[in-house]
């Protein structure tokens, strides 16, 4: 196959791994397109290819019935570039990157939103799973819902125009066949932002908020980040109201480190009722002043500004009638 070519195939793909391992391609070195869905089951290995260069784009996504940890997103030695389409990520006994320092696996949207529901394990030994957010062909962002975990105490980027949204808690890492305390490490890079939803942790691990990226706490309710949280100069920590008279609250179970950071409100679907909203907390015994907060692109029409109060983040907002201002 001459290099750089393009392979498509209209339908799906069903991979029979019950007595052998199986490769989803062998030696296209260029994009392989599969039309529907990549379906494995079995107990022995999938391994998407062998030659290196080769990226996958599975425009009905990938469905995932293999024993434990044995349908690979690379092998060793490999570069692996995915595109995931409509169906998004589903299964129950979790994809994994290969224990191998050379291991990279870059996946970004096929040009739509899609869900994770299977746990994706993060190797310690491999470089790390790349997690762009922007769209393979159409260049705008998209939403990848994470519904089950990322695992295995490796790296994990997150970059590009939309958002990686975390919907997952403790008790559903700890439910998968992985370690129950691993430490997946978040770093956001310009300019993605990463989402968690009230009620969602990311296990254990720690989250570095690189300048103008954005850590987002969205909807109502409580966030928790049990592992330690950096943010850069110019990092964004955003919260978005939809609901007038509920915050948006982000805990941290960890002593921070904090450069100067932005509290970005600009996302909010709704103006606040008048009042003070505790946005975040941390541990009573951790530094954190006043100087560390600077508040960014305000929502049109308030007036706030945001305060430390013991180990807390507070935003004030007064209204009268129509008008907002600052008190």
């Amino acid at each position: 196959m001459a290099a750089g070519a393009t392979v498509s195939l209209d339908g799906d793909i069903v991979l029979d791994t019950t007595s052998a391992a199986a490769y989803i391609v062998d030696k296209v070195d260029g994009e392989f397109i599969v039309g529907g869905r990549i379906y494995a089951f079995g107990k022995n290995d999938v391994r998407p290819t062998v030659n290196a260069s080769t990226g996958i784009i599975a425009a009905g996504g990938i469905a995932n019935n293999q024993a434990n940890w044995v349908f690979r997103l690379a092998s060793d030695n490999q570069t692996m570039r995915w595109a995931i389409g409509r169906h998004g990520i589903t299964g129950t006994n979790g994809l994994w990157l290969f224990a191998n320092s050379k291991v990279k696996v870059d996946m970004q949207p096929y040009d739509c939103d899609f869900e994770i529901n299977d746990w994706i394990g993060v190797r310690t030994s491999a470089q790390g799973l790349f997690l762009n957010t922007t769209g393979y062909t159409d260049g705008l962002g998209h939403t990848i819902m994470a519904n089950k975990g990322f695992v295995r105490e490796g790296n994990l980027y997150v970059s590009g125009l939309g958002a990686l949204v975390c919907n997952y808690s403790k008790d559903d890492i700890a439910a998968s066949y992985s370690q129950p305390n691993c430490e997946v490490k978040f770093t956001v890079r310009e300019p993605a932002t990463l989402a968690l939803v009230p009620g969602s942790d990311i296990g254990t691990g720690a989250v570095k908020v690189d300048s103008n990226a954005a850590l987002r706490v969205e909807c109502t309710g409580t966030a928790t980040l049990y592992g330690a949280l950096t943010c850069d100069d110019y990092a964004k920590l955003s919260f978005r109201f939809t609901e007038k008279n509920a915050a948006p609250k982000l805990v941290l179970e960890k002593a921070p480190t904090l450069g100067l950071v932005q509290i970005d409100l600009s996302e909010s679907s709704e103006n606040p009722r008048r009042g003070v909203y505790t946005i975040m907390e941390w541990p009573a015994d951790a530094e954190v002043s006043q100087e560390s907060f600077l508040l960014a692109t305000p929502k049109p029409n308030w007036a706030q500004r945001v305060f430390v109060d013991g180990n807390t983040l507070k935003l004030n907002v007064v209204s009268i009638g129509t008008m907002v201002y600052m008190r």
